[in-house]
Formats: C-alpha cells, structure tokens, sequence
C-alpha cells in the first residue's frame, strides 16, 4: 500500500501482479484478480506506469454484483536522493479511469491520484516509507486524502518482513487500515509478496488479504 521512492533504472521493466481479496463488511467482499503493474523506466530519474486490474464486489443481502475494470496510466518522478539524514523523494502522479459494471449500467470514474513517497535507512536492515497524497474522484465529487507509513525489516539477503499503518480521510467516510506482510526474494529479480491487513474505523474493510509477484526485467 505504502509507495516506496524507488525508481525503476533506465531501459529496464518491472511486472508486478497478484490477487486480492477483501472483506468490506460482513455481508459485502470484493476480489481483484490479475492486478498488474507495468514499470519501465525511462530515464534515470523518470518512469512510466500502466496498470490494470479486474474487481469483482458483491453484496449477499441484496444479491447484486458489481464488476469494474480500473486502468493506470502514469509516472514516477525522482525528486531528491538519500543524503546523511535526508530522506528519498519521489513523487507519483496517476491517472485512473474506472470503468464499472452495474446491472445493465456501465459507469466511467475518472481519478486523478498525486503521491509524495518518502524514504529512510535507520540501519542497514531497516527502513522506514511514508507517502502524503490525494485523489479525486469524478463521480463522489471529492477529495480523499492519502497518508501512509510502513516499517521493513530484512531478514538476511533475500526476506523480510513490513508493518504497515495508512489512512484515507474523506469528506464522508474515514478509512484506517493496520498491514503487515511478509516478502521472499525467490530468484535473482523475482520477489513474492504476501501480507494480510485488518480495518480499524466504521469505514473500513473488515480484512482483506494479497499475494503478488514482482519481476524485474
């Protein structure tokens, strides 16, 4: 959840992809299947993004479905390098286009999302993330807030294991979210994530839980 401010090299490609499942109340799931990510870096300081995703949300008690197919356009821009106390910066703009089917309807939701992603080495095996952002969505007609801080721990060269708090204020809803997870670098440039995150406000997922796969080529 929480945005590093690593850059993705020049010339080179990252794939990320994975499944989540979420709990949104006790009568109300959503699942997003084949989330992925394409990063390539550009130049040094710069990378392009474009995403997809498929969600599939439904609600027992009025046995109705909704699928959507969000699509991510975007870039990663490099802003400041780590230097004695100073943390990495990197900041994040993205494009979002929502598109969602309900009953015979379709529904097009167009959000812009802009993120400053901070990052800091405490030790040589631990380091601390935090982004500040917004989004807008077209169709709420709102500005949802975006502040997240994570804590990784590494676990010899090729694991290690985040703690993960975020919250997303809103005009009309407040949703607070504690994650933690765990990663494994299975091969040289291929990495699996795994991690599980429970809701702490009304607004919130109850849980949900991801498992993705990175790959850089």
């Amino acid at each position: 959840m929480t945005e590093s401010a690593y850059v993705i090299p020049k010339g080179h490609l990252q794939f990320e992809t994975g499944f989540d499942y979420s709990k949104e109340s006790e009568n109300a799931t959503s699942k997003s299947y084949n989330s992925s990510l394409f990063r390539f870096g550009l130049t040094n300081n710069t990378e392009l993004r474009f995403g997809f995703e498929f969600v599939k949300e439904t609600e027992d008690i009025l046995d109705s479905e909704k699928n959507s197919t969000p699509l991510y356009f975007g870039s990663k821009i490099h802003l400041l390098e780590k230097k004695n106390k100073l943390a990495q910066i990197a900041l994040i703009v993205v494009y979002v286009v929502n598109i969602q089917k309900v009953g015979i309807r379709t529904i097009v939701d167009f959000t812009p999302n802009v993120i400053f992603t901070f990052e800091n080495d405490l030790t040589d095996n631990i380091s601390i993330g935090y982004n500040l952002g917004i989004d807008y969505s077209s169709i709420a007609k709102e500005i949802m807030g975006i502040v997240s801080a994570s804590v990784g721990v590494g676990l010899g060269e090729k694991s290690g294991f985040y703690l993960e708090g975020a919250y997303f204020p809103a005009p009309n809803t407040n949703d607070a979210q504690f994650n933690f997870g765990l990663t494994h670098q299975i091969i040289q440039a291929f990495q699996l994530d795994v991690y599980r995150g429970l809701g702490l406000l009304a607004d919130s997922p109850v849980f949900n839980a991801v498992a993705g796969l990175i790959y850089l080529f």
